[in-house]
């Protein structure tokens, strides 16, 4: 991917790199501690009771440790262990994941983030944007029994994941995933699917496509994703076609805004009508808008604002790393403000 591209997906999903601190370095490898401490103060209305609540929020802090060691000119074998703060003050695993890999790609196997969730699509914000870069039904943006392989070329990226149900205990998923440069443009095509037996709705069953354009300009960056997905079991299915657009300007070296509209619409077909649900159809909108501000290589301060409307099924905010509950909304407007660090 384009250097433009890694600016803004990087900040959203950090990754260890030039702040991580060495622990240990020899011509066979090398392992490394990273980490990073998000508080988040948030202000959202409920517009079922039109009450506002503000929260700080520290859940998306944590560490890890990455290694990486030489077996042979074309073989290394690596592993990660990344432990979170879910913010009720206890520790929680987050990552754990061993694999080895090549000139010819990267093998990784455990708790892991999906190939979906590498690849994404149009979506640069901190808090409030996701809802229309649909995950599938059961299976989410991490997986805890995920089989992932990932090539990196000169202007390509492949990626395929297989999740195991490890007897019913987790959705099966199977993802494909890929992207490529041409000159100012770059482009993402995917595809997955999952089942889940456990559901608690029945054997539920999903699939999903999407693709998405991007085009670098001197100081900005702007993405366009499609996103097209199907859920279903025994007696209901529910289609949902998605659009996503996002930009953003460098306005300084260290400073950034940036902004994204984010369109849902989901149909409910036969099966669900015929069980008595009248309300079959609707749709949601998303408008957000940013300003992140780099105080150094090791933290920022961002703010953002949102306008939301409509009804959802649900959805993943990839900048916040959290899940968000189905909610119908009555064009509430949200703000929030963070501070991370670094290491």
């Amino acid at each position: 991917m384009k250097k433009t591209l890694l600016a803004v997906v990087l900040p959203t999903l950090f990754v260890t790199g030039a702040n991580a601190a060495e622990i240990f370095k020899s011509e066979e490898g090398s392992a490394e501690f990273y980490g990073q401490i998000r508080t988040e103060l948030t202000s959202v209305n409920d517009s079922e009771t039109d009450t506002r609540t503000t929260n700080l929020n520290t859940s998306g802090s944590r560490g890890g440790i990455n290694a990486k060691y030489n077996v042979s000119d074309d073989l290394y074998v690596h592993g990660l262990v990344e432990f979170g703060l879910p913010g009720n003050g206890e520790v929680a695993g987050r990552l754990h994941y061993a694999g080895f890999g090549g000139d010819w790609g990267k093998v990784s196997l455990g708790r892991q983030y999906t190939t979906q969730d590498d690849f994404y699509g149009a979506d640069f914000s901190y808090w409030f944007g996701g809802s229309g870069i649909r995950y599938l039904a059961s299976a989410s943006f991490k997986h805890d029994n995920y089989i992932k392989y990932a090539f990196d070329g000169e202007n390509f990226s492949i990626g395929a994941g297989y999740g195991l149900d490890e007897n019913n205990s987790a959705p099966s998923t199977a993802q494909l995933f890929g992207s490529a440069n041409f000159g100012d443009f770059d482009f993402i095509l995917g595809g997955a699917t999952d089942k889940d037996e456990e559901s608690g709705v029945g054997k539920l069953e999903s699939t999903a496509y999407t693709g998405s354009v991007g085009y670098t300009f001197e100081k900005s960056y702007v993405q366009a994703t499609y996103y097209n997905a199907e859920y279903k079991n025994q007696v209901l299915k529910i289609k949902e076609d998605a659009f996503s657009v996002a930009a953003n300007y460098d306005i300084q070296d260290n400073a950034t805004i940036y902004a994204g509209f984010e369109y849902v619409k989901h149909d409910a077909l036969d099966e669900l009508l015929a069980i008595g649900v009248t309300n079959a159809s609707d749709n949601s909108k998303n408008l957000y808008a940013g300003i992140v501000y780099h105080l150094n290589s090791w933290s920022r301060i961002w703010i953002e604002g949102q306008y939301a409307d409509g009804t959802t099924l649900g959805g993943y905010s990839k900048g916040a790393d959290k899940e968000f509950e189905a909610q119908i909304v009555d064009g509430d407007f949200n703000g929030a403000v963070g501070f991370r660090v670094y290491w």
